[in-house]
């Protein structure tokens, strides 16, 4: 892990309620988007299965 992340990550707690809620929000679409990603990537898994 980079030492910037690992400094970031350590200073987490300490941010101001604002900052939480902005957090949150932007782990929420990062879950999101990992989530669409896997499906995208299984789905093209199949097509390649099915065509090899």
């Amino acid at each position: 892990m980079p030492d910037c992340l690992r400094k970031r990550i350590t200073q987490l707690p300490f941010a101001t309620p604002h900052q939480n809620s902005v957090l949150q929000r932007i782990l929420s679409h990062l879950t999101k988007l990992i989530q669409v990603l896997v499906q995208h990537l299984d789905f093209f898994r199949t097509g390649n299965d099915l065509a090899g």
